[in-house]
């Protein structure tokens, strides 16, 4: 789930709560999460404000992990980049777990990061199509 890049303190929190929450629910408190990631709470509120700050930017992440992996996969027909993206498959468990829990609490965020998604698929997709490994579509929001 982190790149090399990605290790500053509030990616760490991130990381965190998406495998807390998804684990956990969206109950659990900044504590455990803080705790995960090595920090302080204080530190969780002085990064993400508030839980809700801190669900919007993991529902931001997840959203954005889920869209650029499915555009590489589209803009490519080699097979070999398929299995690439299979054979890495288990690194996705934490952000599939966060997805199911926010599908499953509903509310806001969870209607927020289906929208975003929904609008993401069809950019992907329509990636496909320019590229040749999809046929067009009629109706292409309805296939998203």
């Amino acid at each position: 789930m982190r790149s090399a890049d990605d290790l500053t303190a509030a990616a760490r929190i991130r990381d965190a709560a998406i495998e807390q929450f998804g684990e956990h629910g969206f109950g659990v408190g900044l504590r455990p999460i803080a705790e995960a990631a090595g920090v302080s709470a204080a530190l969780v509120i002085h990064h993400f404000g508030s839980k809700d700050g801190l669900r919007r930017a993991c529902d931001a992440y997840v959203a954005e992990q889920v869209r650029s992996g499915k555009s590489e996969a589209m803009r490519s027909s080699d097979p070999a980049t398929w299995f690439a993206a299979m054979a890495e498959i288990e690194e996705y468990a934490p952000l599939m777990a966060y997805l199911v829990r926010c599908m499953q609490s509903g509310g806001d965020l969870a209607t927020t990061l289906w929208r975003t998604m929904i609008d993401n698929a069809e950019d992907y997709l329509d990636e496909g199509v320019r590229s040749g490994v999809l046929k067009p579509s009629r109706d292409p929001s309805a296939r998203a």
